[in-house]
C-alpha cells in the first residue's frame, strides 16, 4: 500500500438530489487503474483513496476521474495540511529534526526565511507510532514538519543548519544525501564542490572575494610581530639554525651533522 490521494468533498458535485458516497467513486476509479483500488474513505470533508501500488497512484493522479461528465483531479498531499489552494498548486514537505521542543516555532520560521523558502502551511509536529499496530499515539517525537513552495530546479536546502543556536537537520524530497558534507574550496559555501563552482574565488577566513587567506586585504589579517629572523645553515652564530657544530664525527661528505642527525645517533 502506498500513500493515499485526496479529494475535497465540497469540490464534488452531487448526483441529482443525493450526496456522493464511497460506492459512487469505485467505478470511476477502477476505470482508470483496474483492480488496484484498496480503500475509499471519507473523513469529514476529505476523501482518501488508497491504492495497492505507486504506479497506479501516479496514473490516477495524472488522469483524475470522471463523474457525470465532469473530470476531477486528485491532490497529491492532504490539502488541509499542505495549504494547497488547488490541485495544480505543488508543495514540498520539509522535516526538521534535532531541535529541542523548547525552541519556538518563530525561530524555525526565521531560519527558513533566511533560506528564502515560502511556507504554504503552519508548522506541525510528528507523533510516535506504535511499531506493532502502526497507530498514532498522542506523544510527540520532537520532529517538526511543514510544507513550502517547491524549490527551483536543481536547488536543495542544506541538510545541516542552525536554528536559535542549535544545529538541526532538514530533510525534503530530492535533497542530495551528502548535501551537508559538501564544501567548495573556491567560494567556501556548503552546497556544492569546487568543480561545480561558478563564483569568484574567496578568502577562506572572511569568505569575501578579492584576496586570499593571509593577505593584508583580509579584514581579519593581523601582522605577526616580534619574530626572530634566522637563516638556515648559518651554523654556530644562529642557535635556531638546523645546522650547528657538534663534537660528533663529520659525515662522509665532510660537513657537520645536523641537529636532527645528531639526535638520531
Amino acid at each position: 500500500m502506498c500513500k493515499p490521494l485526496y479529494l475535497k468533498n465540497n469540490d464534488l458535485q452531487s448526483l441529482g438530489d443525493k450526496e456522493l458516497v464511497a460506492f459512487d467513486l469505485i467505478n470511476p476509479i477502477k476505470k482508470i487503474i483496474g483492480d488496484d483500488l484498496l480503500c475509499v474513505q471519507l473523513d469529514r470533508n476529505l476523501w482518501r483513496v488508497y491504492l495497492t501500488n505507486a504506479e497506479s497512484r501516479y496514473k490516477l493522479l495524472i488522469q483524475g476521474i470522471e463523474i457525470n461528465n465532469t473530470t476531477y483531479q486528485f491532490y497529491d498531499t492532504n490539502p488541509y495540511t499542505s495549504g494547497a489552494k488547488s490541485v495544480n498548486q505543488k508543495t514540498l514537505k520539509l522535516r526538521i529534526c534535532g531541535l529541542p521542543l523548547s525552541v519556538a516555532d518563530s525561530a524555525v520560521c526565521e531560519m527558513l526565511d533566511k533560506l528564502n523558502v515560502k511556507l504554504t502551511s503552519k508548522i506541525m509536529y510528528e507523533k510516535i507510532r506504535d511499531p506493532e499496530t502502526k497507530r498514532m499515539t498522542s506523544i510527540l517525537n520532537g520532529t517538526r514538519f511543514l510544507f513550502i513552495e517547491p524549490l527551483p530546479d536543481g536547488k536543495s536546502l542544506p541538510r545541516f543548519n542552525y536554528c536559535a543556536g542549535v544545529q538541526c537537520k532538514i530533510f525534503h524530497f530530492g535533497q542530495p544525501k551528502k548535501t551537508g558534507n559538501l564544501l567548495c574550496t573556491n567560494c567556501w559555501k556548503t552546497d556544492h564542490t569546487r568543480s561545480k563552482c561558478s563564483s569568484e574565488a574567496c578568502c577562506k577566513v572572511c569568505k569575501q572575494p578579492g584576496h586570499s587567506q593571509g593577505q593584508a586585504a583580509c579584514p581579519h589579517y593581523e601582522p605577526q610581530k616580534n619574530l626572530i629572523p634566522f637563516v638556515a645553515l648559518s651554523g654556530a652564530e644562529d642557535v635556531l639554525s638546523n645546522f650547528f657544530p657538534c663534537e660528533l664525527e663529520p659525515s662522509i661528505s665532510g660537513t657537520c651533522l645536523s641537529i636532527y642527525q645528531c639526535f638520531a645517533l
